[in-house]
């Protein structure tokens, strides 16, 4: 063993370039880099007794990482969405949006938005009840939204050494019909995840939609394509 012990420094020091070496080619085959999304805005927990005026529907994030996972960031499996569970009326009211993608390793950056809140209040009307009778009927009436599909993680990951590089969604978003009162805290749909034990390639699933109760949509499943790859920086991807 003594060809272990000689110059044992500079053979420790050799292997720790190697090293260095190996993870500089491969970072250099899959950088860091960004790019913008235009995305949908999803506004959730609006406080009774206010009213969000004219809200924008779009905003732009930056999404961040290494290469191969920012080129399958799309609006399809990359949302964003502001909390309004906190606010108070007023005219310039700055709320921080939320970014999140299904995608793991990446980071959504967002602006912030101002909103226009203002305050609810029910007409009353002043009547002299022996003067007039009234005569009250209430129909139930539905109204309908666009709202975003959005892929859960998967039940099962990929095999080890494999990874997840893009996800699409068909269709990204349906057109909901409901009573006023079910769709109103609704922009987003969560579909079911999927089990990608056995996937090591671009694979296809046909899941069921779940819609929430009184409320419909004109397809009742999704496509979801995920795309799979071999990990460059793992040496030993399972049979």
């Amino acid at each position: 063993m003594s060809w272990i012990r000689d110059d044992w420094r500079l053979k420790l020091l050799a292997l720790g370039l190697a090293v260095l070496m190996l993870g500089a080619v491969a970072f250099s085959q899959n950088p860091p880099t960004s790019k913008t999304l235009q995305l949908f805005i999803g506004y959730t927990g609006v406080p009774a007794g206010l009213v969000v005026v004219n809200p924008p529907a779009r905003t732009t994030v930056t999404v961040t990482g290494l290469a191969d996972l920012v080129s399958a960031a799309n609006p399809g499996n990359t949302v964003v969405a502001a909390d309004l569970a906190k606010v108070s009326a007023g005219t310039a009211v700055k709320v921080n949006l939320i970014g999140k993608s299904v995608i793991p390793n990446l980071t959504v950056q967002t602006t912030p938005v101002v909103l226009n809140i203002d305050q609810f209040t029910s007409p009353q009307a002043n009547l002299d009840i022996y003067a007039v009778s009234v005569h009250i009927e209430a129909k139930a009436g539905t109204t309908s939204r666009q709202v975003v599909l959005v892929d859960s993680t998967p039940s099962t990951p990929p095999p080890n050494c494999y990874r997840i590089t893009g996800i699409a969604i068909d269709p990204a978003a349906v057109v909901v019909t409901g009573p006023p009162d079910a769709l109103t805290n609704i922009t987003t749909i969560t579909l079911p995840g999927v089990d990608l034990s056995h996937s090591t390639s671009t694979t296809t699933f046909k899941v069921t939609i779940p819609y929430p109760d009184t409320v419909t949509g004109p397809v009742g499943t999704a496509r979801v394509t995920y795309s799979i790859s071999q990990n460059p920086n793992c040496a030993s991807p399972s049979p």
